[in-house]
């Protein structure tokens, strides 16, 4: 018996190992191959789109005065800059794939806005920065798509690309989980405020990963679940999260998939699986996550001269200080809460969960075993603070925008708040049948102990 357990567990730290590496290989040689593309034909492109970042601006919002609304056109530019950017004639795909330099302007109103534009208008004398500390993998989609489009264009296909992917989801969730837990997810998506993911690339890479993720659940949940595989689906979802976003609300791409797989789990599951399956879902998502961080440093420490690990970044992201401003984290609570408070999300969610929670008190039908049964969902619940304690100098500074990872703080409260009715509706109908089992049992003993009619037709009446 401990034998197998030994065995078991070094070969699922051997193919998590293996699923690790060979991310980060597969986006190493991705990154490469784009850094390769000529940039010419993405630069005209782009040119098309100046007017457009002319006219918004750095922070537009969609709907004036609503902070949720607001676009994030600075790190849009940065991104964008980072992709079109032409390599220097002694300069490597190599070099370019791990430094990932943008064109900053001397101007005293500079901005990534401002860069962009002066780079695209060929202006002298631009200075560079460095974002090798990332991955930005989200450029292994954005410069083939600037080959054939503006930034215009781009826009309009994330649309259709979120409109797609929200109805596939939803349909699966209401034929699988039914009607409560597709409300939960309507109540859960207006968090992110779906007006500005499209608009905005920097939103739109953890929302699609979390997207299609969720869809893979729902689709092969029984393929997943076997076997530890899930282990090995969430450390991919970990990765490619890392690979991909700027640093955004990165962890719905866990909390989605994983509130609708523990929904998904069924009866023959006992409580300590799924709590099981929360904390080693969620212990894998971090080592992919994490590793494809230290994965890219490894790189860059070998093939860039010279370089010095971003320690000093990591350590001020976490830190509870802003240049010279210092804050507590009860102001970084309160600062991701204000958006939601502000576009009434806040309120619909409170009233969802108050008006079910009443209802279970009006029944009578909530019991500390189906209390204890929610705990899965009470857990998942927990990361979105946790979140903005680790990381809660980025949390503060960009509340505007991270205010978005309470998404599954909602999710997992409103689907806890439906498996208590649901399990409360199962319960009072087993009580329903068998009283009605209990009166028909009395009813026929009452018929037995009655005398037989002497008349035919009230014999056949009986």
């Amino acid at each position: 018996m401990f034998k197998d357990i030994i065995y078991q567990a070094k070969s699922v730290a051997m193919r998590s190992f293996f699923v690790l590496v060979s991310c980060i290989i597969i986006g190493f040689l991705l990154m490469l191959f784009v850094f390769s593309l000529p940039t010419d034909g993405m630069r005209e492109n782009l040119k098309q789109s100046i007017r457009l970042f002319e006219t918004e601006g750095v922070y537009p919002e969609i709907i004036k005065g609503i902070t949720a609304t607001r676009l994030d056109n600075w790190t849009d530019a940065t991104m964008l800059g980072i992709a079109v950017r032409e390599k220097n004639d002694d300069e490597s795909a190599l070099s370019a794939a791990l430094k990932l330099l943008r064109m900053d302007s001397k101007k005293e109103n500079k901005n990534p806005v401002v860069s962009l534009i002066d780079y695209l208008r060929n202006e002298p004398n631009m200075g560079r920065t460095d974002w090798g500390r990332y991955w930005l993998g989200f450029l292994v989609i954005l410069k083939p798509l600037l080959l054939l489009f503006g930034y215009a264009q781009i826009r309009l296909i994330s649309l259709y690309l979120l409109i797609a992917l929200l109805v596939c989801v939803s349909v699966m969730i209401h034929k699988k989980l039914g009607f409560s837990i597709l409300i939960n997810f309507i109540i859960s998506i207006m968090v992110l405020m779906p007006l500005t993911i499209p608009l905005s690339l920097h939103f739109s890479t953890a929302t699609y990963i979390a997207l299609t993720a969720t869809a893979a659940v729902l689709l092969f949940y029984d393929k997943i679940l076997p076997n530890y595989r899930y282990l090995y689906f969430f450390m991919i979802i970990g990765s490619c999260t890392s690979y991909v976003d700027f640093l955004s609300f990165p962890l719905i791409t866990i909390g989605m998939p994983l509130i609708i797989l523990i929904l998904l789990m069924d009866k023959s599951y006992k409580l300590r699986d799924r709590i099981r399956t929360v904390g080693l879902c969620s212990i894998w998502w971090a080592i992919g996550y994490g590793g494809m961080w230290i994965g890219k440093w490894g790189i860059n420490a070998i093939f860039v001269k010279d370089y010095k690990l971003p320690i000093d970044i990591f350590l001020t992201r976490i830190s509870l200080e802003s240049g010279t401003i210092e804050f507590t984290l009860k102001n970084v609570f309160s600062r991701s809460i204000e958006p939601l408070i502000a576009c009434g999300i806040l309120y619909i969610f409170i009233f969802v969960l108050v008006v079910r929670i009443a209802r279970l008190i009006k029944r009578r039908e909530i019991s500390r075993q189906s209390l204890i049964n929610t705990s899965p969902f009470l857990v998942i619940a927990l990361m979105s603070p946790v979140w903005y304690i680790f990381a809660s100098n980025h949390s503060y500074v960009h509340s505007w925008f991270t205010y978005r990872t309470w998404f599954i703080a909602v999710f997992a409260l409103l689907s806890a708040s439906s498996v208590l009715n649901a399990n409360a509706e199962s319960a009072g109908e087993v009580v329903n049948n068998k009283k009605n089992m209990t009166k028909r049992e009395i009813g026929g003993r009452k018929r037995k102990k009655e005398p037989m009619s002497t008349h035919p037709n009230e014999q056949t009446a009986i």
